[in-house]
């Protein structure tokens, strides 16, 4: 799958702290590019309601929002769960 990175998601990303920054970084630059589809990646993923292509992934109490359209994965925005539905999509 082709893979991209919106500035908001780097900002995002940049912004938290600790073990998490870690975990959540080597998952969205590492594990995550290396499958084909978004289905077959092995986390809590699941579509937001109402929407055709964004899609959420749940990491603890922080949830990554992404654009899939079959083919390119956009990382959008990561965000504690209180704040994410506020900004994305």
């Amino acid at each position: 799958m082709k893979v991209a990175y919106k500035p908001s998601f780097i900002r995002d990303l940049k912004r938290i702290k600790g073990d998490l920054y870690e975990r959540i970084r080597d998952l969205c630059f590492e594990e995550i590019p290396q499958y084909d589809r978004l289905e077959d990646v092995p986390l809590d993923v699941k579509k937001i309601a109402g929407f055709k292509e964004f899609y959420r992934i749940r990491i603890g109490d922080y949830r990554i929002g992404v654009q899939w359209d079959g083919e390119m994965l956009v990382f959008m925005r990561v965000l504690h769960r209180r704040d994410i539905y506020r900004y994305f999509p």
